[in-house]
């Protein structure tokens, strides 16, 4: 977007008139990928000035935005850092003296050279994942023969209910026949 990067060169730092050149990169097209544990964030790009030195620290700015913050570790802007390629070692070098600036969210460094710069975050890490419970596995068993019976008592109690009621049926039986 218009105004993400900018590139202010002091007077003095060139001879003549020099063009510098935006390339807009993403991860897949990057010289390298984001250092170990790290991700890139919204900027990946090169300056290009056809090989110029400037002979005074040009001030390069790079804006991050929330998507940067949100993705950073703990959403602390400290975990926002602006990172330059390195071709001898072919990896991304961290740029100390750039700063988060929490007001405006820009990044800002000092160099004498322009080449390929990205936005490097300290993510924030996966969120653990909720563990499958075991299975439970229950076993049910039929019950064995004689768990359940009857007690000695309560056959005794059993029997002297129906002899009760023997010796009541008789009763009544005989009292019918003798008043017809």
């Amino acid at each position: 977007a218009s105004g993400d990067v900018t590139v202010k060169a002091p007077d003095g730092a060139v001879t003549a008139d020099v063009a510098v050149s935006y390339t807009a990169l993403t991860a897949a097209t990057a010289p390298a990928p984001a250092p170990a544990d790290h991700v890139f964030g919204s900027q990946i790009f090169t300056l290009d000035a056809a090989s110029t030195t400037f002979s005074r620290f040009l001030e390069v700015t790079v804006k991050y935005n929330s998507a940067d913050q949100a993705l950073a570790k703990d959403t602390k802007d400290s975990n926002i850092a602006l990172y330059t390629y390195d071709s001898v070692s072919d990896s991304w070098l961290k740029l100390a003296s750039a700063l988060p600036n929490v007001i405006d969210l820009t990044l800002t460094t000092s160099q004498t050279t322009v080449g390929s710069y990205a936005i490097v975050i300290v993510p924030a890490p996966a969120p653990e994942p909720t563990p499958t419970p075991e299975p439970v596995v229950v076993v049910v068993e039929a019950p064995a023969t004689g768990d359940i019976s009857v007690t000695t008592n309560m056959m005794a109690a059993l029997g002297a209910v129906g002899l009760s009621l023997l010796i009541g049926g008789a009763y009544l039986v005989s009292r019918r026949k003798s008043t017809i």
